[in-house]
C-alpha cells in the first residue's frame, strides 16, 4: 500500500524519473563548473605569487561568470534541496546515488577553493600591508632629505649689494 502523503508529494513534483534525471543533469553541470572553478582558484594561487594582477583580473572575471551561472542552476535545484529528506526516497536507487556522490563532490571542492581563497586573502592582505609600510616609510624618507637638505633656489639673491 502506498504511503498518500508520498502520492501527494509525487503529484506536486509529477513523475520521480523525470524530475530525478533532471536533478541529476543539472548537479552534474554544477559539478564541472566547480571543477572549472577550482582550475581558475589554482590559477589565481599562481598569479598571486607572481603578483600579476592583469592576469589575476581576468581570472577573477571568469570565476564570477562560472559563479553566476552555478548560482542559477542552485535555483534551479532550491525547491527540491528545501524538501530532500522527503523526496529523496521517491527517487530511482540510480538516480538517488548519482545525486548524493555529485553533491558530495561539490561540497568538497567548495571547500578546497574557499581554503584556497583564504590563503590567497591573506597573501594579498600582507602583501598590501607591506606596500603600506614602506610607503611611509618612503614619505618620512623625502620629509627628512627636505628638512634636512639643500633648498634648491633657482631664483637668485633677493637683495644685492650695488655699492661694491
Amino acid at each position: 500500500m502506498t504511503d498518500p502523503r508520498a502520492q501527494g508529494r509525487a503529484a506536486s513534483y509529477g513523475d520521480p524519473a523525470r524530475w530525478g534525471a533532471r536533478l541529476v543533469r543539472v548537479v552534474e553541470e554544477q559539478l564541472e563548473l566547480c571543477k572549472q572553478l577550482e582550475g581558475l582558484s589554482e590559477r589565481q594561487t599562481e598569479l598571486v605569487a607572481t603578483d600579476d594582477t592583469d592576469a589575476l583580473l581576468e581570472i577573477l572575471s571568469s570565476r564570477h561568470v562560472l559563479l553566476e551561472r552555478i548560482g542559477v542552476l542552485g535555483q534551479e535545484i532550491e525547491p527540491f534541496r528545501a524538501k530532500w529528506e522527503e523526496l529523496r526516497s521517491e527517487l530511482h536507487e540510480p538516480d538517488r546515488v548519482r545525486l548524493e556522490r555529485g553533491i558530495d563532490a561539490i561540497s568538497t571542492i567548495v571547500e578546497r577553493i574557499q581554503q584556497q581563497d583564504e590563503r590567497d586573502r591573506e597573501v594579498l592582505t600582507r602583501r598590501r600591508s607591506e606596500v603600506v609600510t614602506e610607503l611611509g616609510e618612503n614619505v618620512r624618507a623625502r620629509g627628512a632629505m627636505r628638512a634636512y637638505g639643500r633648498q634648491d633656489d633657482t631664483r637668485g639673491p633677493m637683495f644685492q649689494d650695488r655699492r661694491g
